[in-house]
């Protein structure tokens, strides 16, 4: 199946979904974190840029989809705009 892709919460790491793959054992899951952590000088301005961003690498990834797409709070908002 589709690999699923989940988007940091507002701290900008994907480790609160750590836990997760203990209930999805069989799949696989990317956590998409900020880039700020490496690359500070590349800031987003709003989530629809950053939302933009995700998909190029979620595409570099898997180049076609169905896409499985998710996210804790900030990360739920970011994820609804990378769907639309």
């Amino acid at each position: 199946s589709a690999p699923l892709f989940l988007v940091h919460p507002i701290e900008g790491n994907s480790f609160p979904y750590l836990n997760l793959r203990q209930y999805l054992k069989g799949h696989t899951i990317y956590g998409l974190n900020n880039p700020r952590f490496t690359e500070p000088e590349n800031p987003f301005k709003s989530v629809e840029e950053m939302a933009a961003f995700y998909v190029g690498v979620i595409k570099k990834i898997q180049p076609q989809g169905p896409y499985h797409l998710g996210g804790w709070s900030f990360g739920g908002t970011v994820a609804l705009e990378m769907a639309q």
